[in-house]
């Protein structure tokens, strides 16, 4: 049975599974051996490079994936890519001068400021040029080498952090030091690699000639409501970070951030195995319109089912994944992971919906939808912390502000692209959901590991199982046809 799906989606499924294992050992050893404040302290710090990564680069990022078979075919992906680089060059000096002007804007007081001018930079740099190389290998169809490269980068980043801030100080900024030098080691090889492997060859001279008037603006109409429209997901991500430190306390933000980071460690590694299943057949298919409407309609009505089908799985495992991620020192986090699994369904919903405008090169679209989450939760987030109730306000608006972006989201794509949801397949898996509830029968066991390890493993099964028998009903049939489309380097 198993053989009926796809081989690359099993490929990527151990390679994430290594992933995940080595990101929660990651979140265990960082909250083992940062302070409280230290935990705060690094969330701020992945605020400001998210910041820098989100407004940046991931709008000129995603025009790379969407032209990037075309590139391909036509040998000149070497000579965009390094136009791309100085691009990112000139990001990294840009995200310095923002580091440098901090101190006047209280931001990340408590952080030392050399450092941090040191290796915010060099992660956006480094960072850019590992999640750029390597995804590629999955987008032109080398599904293995993908998998080897991102798993590699995940363990050299863990090792490096560790090392550094056993070594030197056990601070948040020393512990992102490590991962700047493990992702950085792994993107170059990664490059060189990619380099030697594929066919194209890269011509200084027409690299040079492609800077015009013509392409920038084709780049520019793409990536400027995209790159205003990611700073409004940003603000509706991760800006909470930056408003609890200055009006609550960075402990606090310790441990909000723990439940919310497990939520966005569990969900992104979850919705990144899916997508980068998908993703070659997706950006392959929006050749022909009609080609990619079909895909991505059988997607829609086959992924989203899943993510809320998970989103109810963590709900109830909530209390004994953060005993087995962070251990009882953190309890009080377990309430944040609910939410925050909840403002991950929503986001990785937003996510899949905005692949649609992709295809369309019409981005503008998702202007409405992250301006209104971006806003809500500024300024939600902002009257929250200066309120008493805030550790259940804060997560309550940041839960509101998701749902809203993600229905305004589904209205802005639908004028798109024609949507037809199967509502079988929802109902489906919120019936095999109803079993996740007897979680809660053992939660006097929960601050022991080896029963929260039992629990979860037991939970987990079903998960799997339940999943893998709806990927094989038979409405689901034409959406795994789909996915054997194949794409090659």
């Amino acid at each position: 049975m198993i053989g009926r799906l796809n081989k690359d989606f099993i490929t990527l499924t151990l390679g994430r599974i290594i992933q995940v294992a080595i990101l929660l050992i990651s979140i265990k050893i960082s909250t083992a051996l940062l302070s409280p404040d230290e935990v705060g302290n690094l969330y701020v710090i992945v605020t400001l490079t998210g910041f820098f990564t989100l407004f940046f680069i991931n709008p000129i990022g995603q025009y790379i994936n969407r032209k990037s078979h075309e590139w391909h075919l036509s040998g000149v992906i070497l000579n965009k890519l390094s136009l791309f680089l100085g691009y990112v060059l000139l990001s990294t000096l840009i995200s310095l001068s923002f580091i440098l002007l901090l101190p006047l804007l209280g931001i990340a007081r408590s952080i030392n400021q050399t450092m941090l001018a040191i290796f915010v930079p060099l992660f956006v740099l480094f960072n850019t040029i590992n999640q750029t190389v390597i995804p590629l290998f999955n987008i032109l169809g080398k599904q293995l080498t993908f998998t080897v490269f991102t798993a590699l980068s995940s363990i050299l980043a863990l090792l490096c952090s560790y090392l550094t801030i056993t070594s030197m100080k056990m601070t948040g900024i020393f512990w992102i030091a490590g991962q700047v030098l493990g992702i950085g080691v792994m993107g170059v090889i990664a490059s060189i690699f990619f380099i030697m492997r594929i066919s194209n060859r890269f011509n200084y001279k027409e690299s040079i000639q492609d800077i015009s008037i013509k392409n920038i603006k084709e780049v520019a109409y793409f990536s400027t409501p995209l790159a205003l429209g990611v700073f409004f997901l940003w603000l509706q991500g991760q800006s909470y970070r930056l408003l609890i430190e200055q009006y609550i306390n960075i402990e606090f933000l310790g441990f909000f951030g723990i439940g919310m980071s497990i939520a966005m460690s569990i969900s992104s590694s979850f919705e990144s195995v899916i997508m980068q299943w998908l993703y070659p057949v997706l950006y392959k298919s929006m050749t022909d319109q009609k080609i990619f409407s079909k895909t991505f309609t059988e997607t829609i009505n086959t992924i989203l089912p899943i993510y809320l089908f998970l989103a109810i799985c963590v709900t109830f495992l909530s209390a004994y994944l953060v005993e087995i991620i962070v251990g009882p020192q953190y309890k009080q986090s377990s309430i944040f992971l609910i939410f925050g699994i909840w403002v991950e369904f929503f986001r990785m919903s937003s996510n899949l919906l905005s692949i649609a405008a992709h295809s369309k090169m019409n981005t503008r679209v998702l202007f409405t939808p992250y301006f209104i989450g971006g806003i809500g939760v500024l300024i939600g987030v902002y009257l929250a912390a200066h309120s008493d109730q805030y550790r259940v306000l804060i997560p309550l608006v940041l839960l509101i502000a998701g749902g809203t972006s993600s229905a305004v989201m589904l209205l802005k794509i639908k004028k798109l692209i024609r949507l037809k949801f199967r509502i079988k397949g929802f109902s489906t898996l919120i019936l095999l959901s109803l079993f996740f509830p007897s979680a809660l029968f053992f939660s006097t066991h929960s601050d022991n590991m080896l029963a929260s390890l039992s629990i979860v493993f037991i939970y987990g099964l079903y998960f799997l199982s339940a999943l893998l028998a709806f990927l094989l009903r038979k409405d689901n049939k034409e959406f795994l046809l789909i996915t054997r489309m194949k794409t090659s380097l």
